[in-house]
């Protein structure tokens, strides 16, 4: 099971990885070896999937045995005890934004919202709702070890993991989306 285009990005990256680039050299994707990796495995995947909860129902139900997903949707059904757990080697850490459209009445409390949403404390206690890792890092202070241990940007796992390049997937997402409709057509 990988990500469909639908999920927000392809697993090209993982594909690449798979096929011997190191996660240093993922970016600039190189699209058609990403392609090629994704013709030998396409196979074995049962279903390329488009929402978080799909990835972690079938992992759940054992309709397929490993996949990518989203780690707090995994962390769920195995916090209630499926035998599920996160491989965090060469995981893709993501990178969401927040932002105030331009225009927008009350800038100044969407300003402050985001810097509350910030704040170190504040975010130790959203991991504890979503275990999605704090991109302040200062916010580990207030986490405890065992809940860091989880979180992939706690210092164990962003040392293994590599930052998916938001800037690439902005300049070649229609690229790629073109490609993917036609491979999975081609793929059937």
């Amino acid at each position: 099971m990988l990500a469909d285009l639908a999920s927000g990005a392809v697993d090209l990256e993982f594909a690449l990885l798979a096929d011997g680039v190191a996660k240093e050299k993922l970016y600039p994707i190189d699209v058609d070896r990403a392609f090629k990796a994704l013709d030998r495995v396409r196979p074995g995947i049962r279903k390329f999937w488009d929402t978080g909860a799909l990835s972690a129902q079938m992992l759940t139900d054992n309709e397929v045995v490993l996949g990518s997903i989203w780690n707090g949707r995994l962390q769920t059904p195995a916090d209630k005890g499926a035998p599920l757990a996160i491989e965090w080697n060469e995981a893709m850490l993501q990178v969401q934004y927040w932002g105030i459209l331009k225009g927008a009445r009350a800038t100044s409390e969407c300003q402050r919202f985001i810097d509350f949403a910030c704040q170190p404390r504040i975010q130790a206690d959203f991991v504890q709702a979503i275990p999605y890792g704090p991109p302040n890092r200062a916010a580990f202070q207030f986490i405890p070890a065992a809940q860091a241990a989880r979180l992939p940007s706690s210092p164990e796992h962003k040392a293994k993991a590599f930052l998916q390049d938001g800037r690439w997937w902005a300049d070649n997402r229609a690229k790629v989306s073109e490609r993917w409709s036609q491979w999975l057509l081609q793929k059937g």
